[in-house]
Parts: structure tokens; sequence; C-alpha cells
């Protein structure tokens, strides 16, 4: 079955104080960061196929209106948001990749499951 993850698919996030705590102290990266990516024509990717089926974890790269570059980590559930696992600035090598990835959306990924 395709499953297809593009920005009109979330259609909300799950905050879990664990993970917001750690996004300030770990990371520096603010849950309006993290959300504003998803408005800013991310590019998404499969990380790994979820415990429940229907609900894998993704990626979603994009650079901020204040030129960070960012990549958050999430949680597709099945009533369509977002639960946000982690998020950071990319490194090196992710801000390298991020502009040659070439998805004929940019703001969708599509794969089987």
């Amino acid at each position: 079955m395709d499953v297809e993850v593009s920005t009109d698919a979330i259609t909300g996030f799950v905050w879990l104080e664990q993970y917001v705590e750690k996004l300030a102290w770990k990371h520096d990266v603010t849950p309006e960061e993290v959300e504003a990516i998803f408005f800013a024509r991310p590019t998404f990717r499969l990380v790994e196929k979820g415990h429940i089926h229907g609900e894998n974890m993704y990626s979603a790269m994009a650079q901020t209106e204040e030129g960070r570059y960012v990549i958050a980590f999430f949680i597709h559930k099945l009533d369509g948001r977002a639960l946000i696992i982690s998020a950071r600035t990319m490194d090196e090598a992710e801000e390298t990749l991020w502009p040659k990835i070439d998805h004929p959306c940019r703001a969708a990924v599509r794969t089987k499951s």
C-alpha cells in the first residue's frame, strides 16, 4: 500500500513535555521553530516503520525563515497529527544533502509499506 506524507497530511502536532524539554536544553530548538518547518516546504523521508501499523517515523527537513536548517523527527499518527520526537539543527552533511534531495513535490515522498 502506498503511503503519502505531505504538509497537507499533517493535521496538527502532539507535544509531550519530555520531548519539549529535551528540544530546549539539548538542541536549543523551540516548538515554534519545529512547527514552522512544516510550512516551509519541507522534505519528508521515511526513517523507519512504526510499531503500530500505519504510524511510521519520518524526518522533515527545511530551512526556517530565520535561515536555520532544522530536521525534525516525528511519528505520523493515524489521525494525521505529527507526534514530535526530536528536532535539531541539521549537521553539515544533512545541510549539504538537503537542497540536493529532488522530490517531485518537494513536500511529499512516497514509500511502499
